[in-house]
This record gives structure tokens, C-alpha cells and sequence, in this order.
């Protein structure tokens, strides 16, 4: 054998050497990246997901739903269907949700939608329904968009959910004659007490509070920026709502008035996602201390007592959907609105 071809075998086996390295320290970073990556059946993509004690729910926009348990992500989910499309985990054992049609009504059924345990008449007049709660499911609300038999408008109307007395009382409606109003997500507030709307109108956001107590408005404001909120949540004392705007700023507005006192915003820009302009799926961690939102094809993770940046990535392949907390605030479930088989787990950076 040539010097030269005896030269070559070291180097190579250096090369492949190398190479090898760099392949197990990739895999070694990515699996340090995704926590836990929970297997579903291919689904039409992710439109709610809800986490109630250590209990996690995914419903997709097809009916499927999908239940893990925080604590034993390792298992497979318990499947089930949701006839009614949006739902919210309401115990260990049930979820709520609004069925819609000629006669729309809250439904409690059983997680893997077998039983239908609670049905609660709305009204006869909805084109689309949203349950919301607060964070301990003591508050129940139900918002229907009606539209305008008389004009290209939406109606908004809030109903007061009692569900041991298996009965709905009308909170008040939101309503303009005169322009097109757009409320995109709605928060109930911890102590049952409030429920805000936000969304845009005229190129404008719009934030409004309603006093479900009194059963009206507290305040409707506009604001002339950002062009419009796309998602909406209330801190702990129900002192503050954390609005996300269309130009990528967590809004801070004091619930008494509805005066802007603060506001923050990653300095890396986002990247535009689809035809989606203002921040989606914002949500607060149990332990008070971060707040997760969804801007463009990124998620972004802060500190919102401090403003301090945290973390920010690409939680899905596709398009990003729904966020929620882990009970113990240690990682985000991220889920995606196109079709897929995955929900990814993503871990919190030490802060």
C-alpha cells in the first residue's frame, strides 16, 4: 500500500470522527429543546387548549379531543369528541362548551364526550359562541356574536353561566350602529367580578370592560395605537389587563378606567405569520410571574412585573395556535392551528 493512501485513512477516520461528534450534539441540543412531544391522532389542527389542575386539554378543530395528565405526559392521551367545537376543561372529568346552531346552549359533558351531563339554553340567535372562565372555574361566561338583521353588524351578547342551578341570565350585549366591531378574545377576571372584550374597530383597538354584577358597561374605549388587540388576560388582582397589539406590544391598561399605564416589547421583531397582525393566545403563568404571548411564527416568554426578556422561538412547524402554562410554570404546551399529529412541550430557560 502507497504512503499516500496510508496518510488518507487517519484523516478520514478524523472526518468521520468530527462528523459523528457534531450529529450527537445536535441530537443532544434538540432533545434538550422539546421537552416532551405528545403523540395525537392527525387532527385538523389545535383550536383550544385548556389546563385544569394537572389536567390538559387539547380540542381540535374537527371535534377530536385529547387529555393528558401533567404529571404522566409519557402516557397516551385519552381520546374523545367534542360535538361542539370550543371547548374548556372544566374539572377532572368534564369540559363546557357552546353548542351552536338554531339553538345555542353551554353543554358539560364528559371528557370523552360520551355523556352529556348539563345543558344550558342560551338563545335561538348565535353565529358564533366562546366560553371563557376564571382561572378556577367559580366564574362561567358565555359570549355569542349575533349579527344585525338590519345591517352588516355584529351584536355581542354576555351571559352569567350558573352551573348548579342549571340556568343562564343575560349580562348585557356590545353593540355600534354604526361601524363594524371585531372582539377577538375575551378574560373573566378571578373574582367572577369583570369580563373584558377586546379587539378592533375602524383600525383602531378596542378594549371593553363589562361589570357582570351590575349587568352593564363599565367602560368601551378605542385607542388610536396599536390598530387593534388580538388577545386579552387579567392579572392575578384583577387590577391590570395585559392587552397584545397588532404591533407587537404587551399593552399594561388599569382596569378602573381603562387608561394605558404601561406597555413592553421584544426588541427582535417578529416574523409575520399568515394573514395574523396583532399578538394571539396570551397567557399568564401560575406562578404570577411570566407572561407567554404568540406574535407571527414566534413565542415569546417575559417577565411582565420586571419587563425583563426571557425567551422567545418557533414553538410549531407550521402555524403557532394556542399556549398554555404548566401547572408548576416550568414549560409552555404549544400547540398549531394546521393539521398535525404533535403537541410539543417546551421548557421555560432558567430566568
Amino acid at each position: 500500500m502507497s504512503k499516500t493512501k496510508q496518510n488518507k485513512k487517519p484523516a478520514l477516520l478524523f472526518v468521520g470522527g468530527f462528523i459523528v461528534i457534531i450529529v450527537v450534539m445536535l441530537i443532544a441540543n434538540q432533545s434538550k429543546d422539546v421537552e416532551v412531544v405528545l403523540e395525537m391522532p392527525r387532527n385538523e389542527g389545535i383550536r383550544s387548549l385548556s389546563t385544569y389542575d394537572n389536567r390538559l386539554l387539547a380540542v381540535a378543530s374537527d371535534g377530536k379531543t385529547f387529555l393528558w395528565d401533567w404529571n404522566s405526559l409519557d402516557q397516551k392521551a385519552i381520546n374523545g369528541t367534542s360535538a361542539f367545537g370550543q371547548a374548556l376543561l372544566l374539572d377532572a372529568d368534564s369540559v363546557v362548551s357552546i353548542k351552536q346552531g338554531r339553538s345555542s346552549a353551554v353543554v358539560v359533558s364528559s371528557v370523552q364526550g360520551e355523556k352529556i351531563e348539563k345543558e344550558i339554553r342560551l338563545s335561538s340567535d348565535t353565529d358564533l359562541g366562546t366560553i371563557i372562565s376564571s382561572r378556577d372555574r367559580n366564574a362561567l361566561v358565555a359570549v355569542l356574536a349575533v349579527s344585525s338583521d338590519s345591517k352588516d353588524l355584529t351584536d355581542y351578547k354576555f351571559y352569567n353561566i350558573d352551573l348548579e342551578r342549571k340556568r343562564s341570565s343575560r349580562i348585557t350585549q356590545v353593540s355600534d350602529d354604526n361601524s363594524l366591531i371585531q372582539l377577538t378574545d375575551f378574560a373573566v377576571s378571578d373574582d367572577g367580578g369583570f369580563v373584558t372584550a377586546a379587539g378592533e374597530q375602524d383600525h383602531k383597538a378596542r378594549l371593553v370592560l363589562v361589570d357582570i354584577t351590575r349587568g352593564r358597561v363599565t367602560w368601551d374605549k378605542t385607542y388610536a395605537s396599536p390598530d387593534g388587540f388580538g388577545a386579552v388576560v387579567f392579572s392575578f388582582d384583577g387590577k391590570t389587563i395585559y392587552a397584545g397589539g397588532s404591533d407587537g406590544s404587551v399593552y399594561y391598561i388599569q382596569t378602573s378606567d381603562g387608561r394605558v399605564i404601561d406597555q413592553f416589547k421584544f426588541k427582535k421583531e417578529a416574523s409575520a405569520a399568515h394573514d395574523t397582525i396583532s399578538i394571539q393566545n396570551i397567557a399568564i403563568s401560575p406562578d404570577d410571574s411570566m407572561i407567554a404571548y404568540i406574535y407571527g411564527f414566534e413565542m415569546y416568554v417575559f417577565d411582565h412585573k420586571n419587563k425583563i426578556e426571557i425567551h422567545s422561538q418557533r414553538p410549531s412547524p407550521n402555524l403557532p395556535g394556542p399556549i398554555v402554562f404548566s401547572p408548576d410554570s416550568s414549560s409552555i404546551a404549544a400547540s398549531d392551528l394546521r393539521q398535525g399529529k404533535k403537541l410539543n412541550i417546551w421548557p421555560i430557560p432558567e430566568h
